[in-house]
């Protein structure tokens, strides 16, 4: 309990033990203005019941029955009736109505306070959640656009306009505008307003494809239907993510495997057995016939031969040289 709630309760129960001692003195100034004396502490009763709560309300009444029950058992007050019994009675009545509305008044209260308390906190968490749906909206690296059920704008990022080249005066008004302005810059429109009319249809599809631009770029395109937690069609969502440089390096990609495809389908090699004769070294062809190794390796492969000896060979030559000469 804060202190200036613990001041004004205290107030209160200044004022009800005032009146309530008033009501139940044996003053005789009060006569029968005495039974409204008693009535008044009820109305310090609610107030209590506004400010303090259910605490407050119980000390103030735990004040009222004292004085009360105190004036009544000293036989004065508004309640005196024939036997005590009766006297005690009547009272009960009155305590009990006059507690029975300060707990009740000061239930309500604490239950709207307590409503008042956990709007603001879902408002402060609402707050908090859009705050950082903004921060990552416009931080991510995709352009995002989300639309309601008749198709209409209510979010994008900064970078969906980036990607799709739109002025920000198209980008914040004139959705025609923009709209014709997007369509401007695909190859295939046609194939492009095809797909969104029949996602706007299906609405429970996703779909995930490749836009081609006039200039050469590409975007790549994934949408999803924004559903609530209790499956409440909303809207679409789209997300748009450049993959010109991508499509680019597959591109060049393709083009590499292509030259080496190329230039292995060139090379000619040479496999499986070959007839060679062990005297002569010539190698016998498909057809039968015998060929010189340096023709037929000549024919079948990219290969040519330049003649010369090897050291053993050269030294074998001199060696007959030598003797032809003797």
């Amino acid at each position: 309990m804060r202190a200036r709630e613990g001041v004004e309760i205290l107030g209160f129960g200044a004022l009800i033990a005032l009146m309530t001692t008033l009501a139940f003195s044996a003053s005789p100034a009060l006569g029968e203005h005495g039974t409204i004396f008693a009535y008044l502490p009820i109305v310090f009763v609610l107030g209590t019941a506004i400010r303090g709560g259910p605490k407050g309300v119980t000390v103030v009444t735990f004040l009222l029955a004292v004085i009360a029950v105190c004036g009544t058992a000293s036989g004065v007050g508004p309640f005196i009736r024939a036997t005590p019994h009766e006297s005690l009675a009547t009272l009960h009545g009155f305590l009990m109505a006059a507690s029975l509305i300060g707990l009740i008044t000061a239930a309500a209260i604490s239950e709207r306070d307590l409503a008042s308390e956990r709007a603001r906190a879902t408002a402060l968490d609402l707050q908090f959640k859009t705050t950082l749906l903004e921060a990552q909206s416009e931080t991510t690296i995709d352009g995002i656009l989300a639309v309601d059920n008749e198709g209409k704008a209510i979010l994008f990022n900064k970078r969906f306009g980036e990607l799709w080249n739109i002025p920000p005066h198209l980008l914040e008004e004139r959705e025609d505008e923009r709209l014709q302005h997007v369509i401007a810059q695909i190859k295939d429109p046609d194939a492009f307003i095809e797909k969104v009319a029949y996602l706007y249809e299906h609405k429970d599809a996703a779909s995930s494809d490749e836009i081609e631009f006039k200039d050469g770029s590409t975007l790549e395109r994934y949408s999803s239907p924004l559903r609530g937690k209790d499956g409440t069609y909303h809207g679409r969502i789209w997300f748009f993510h450049d993959i010109t440089q991508r499509k680019r390096m597959e591109t060049e990609k393709e083009r590499l495997i292509g030259d080496l495809q190329d230039a292995a389908s060139s090379i000619r090699t040479l496999h499986g057995l070959l007839p060679i004769c062990a005297a002569c070294k010539s190698i016998r062809d498909d057809g039968g016939y015998w060929h010189q190794i340096e023709e037929y390796i000549t024919d079948h492969s990219d290969a040519d031969f330049t003649h010369g000896l090897c050291p053993p060979c050269l030294e074998d030559y001199k060696r007959q040289l030598t003797e032809l000469d003797l």
